[in-house]
């Protein structure tokens, strides 16, 4: 699952929409997709860039789905709160 939000501001998707500590994360200075950077919890990865039009993308690849589901399971929400 990728989500992409039209947003520079990192610390306000993972704590606002995601509902996690930013500072949980690994950040790392390299990115994917051509973003800068990253951070990651397990496989739960956040990219991002300070271009505009990139934002902040959320992906979440297979076990990344299962561990952020956990996450969702202790914040007492579903699939389609998130959602």
């Amino acid at each position: 699952v990728r989500i992409r939000f039209p947003t520079t501001d990192v610390q306000q998707v993972v704590e606002n929409i995601l509902q996690l500590k930013l500072s949980y994360f690994l950040h790392e200075d390299y990115g994917f997709y051509s973003y800068s950077e990253h951070y990651a919890l397990g496989d739960i990865f956040v990219l991002c860039s300070h271009e505009l039009d990139k934002g902040v993308l959320v992906e979440l690849k297979g076990r990344g789905c299962r561990q952020f589901e956990s996450y969702l399971l202790a914040q007492q929400r579903s699939w389609y709160e998130f959602f």
